[in-house]
């Protein structure tokens, strides 16, 4: 088996849970310039759905009160117009009564901003 090289200079010759995370790590080191200019295009409120999603991983209630109060969102009326305008753009999607934030990359580094 011959070994795999990234960009990093990491040579590997065999997939594990470290190389993965190492992987992973670089690719949103790559994408992050790209997701931190999401928080000029979007509205604060916008943006912190996004991230409320992504930490939630899968919401199904987003009017819900506990939903509301966790992440201090104000009005439920508010988070209906930035998810359908999240939707709209396609940076989150509605499956099986849950919303998803669409780009899993995108999610993770989230999840951890």
């Amino acid at each position: 088996m011959s070994k795999k090289t990234f960009r990093s200079g990491l040579k590997i010759k065999k997939i594990n849970s470290d190389i993965t995370d190492i992987i992973i790590a670089e690719i949103l080191k790559e994408k992050e310039y790209v997701y931190f200019n999401y928080r000029n295009i979007l509205t604060p409120l916008q943006f912190n759905l996004l991230k409320a999603i992504a930490k939630e991983r899968t919401l199904e209630k987003p009017n819900s009160s506990t939903f509301i109060k966790k992440y201090n969102f104000t009005q439920a009326s508010s988070i209906n117009k930035a998810l359908k305008y999240l939707l709209n753009k396609e940076m989150i999607y509605y499956e099986d009564n849950v919303y998803k934030v669409y780009d899993v990359f995108l999610s993770k580094w989230l999840e951890e901003y």
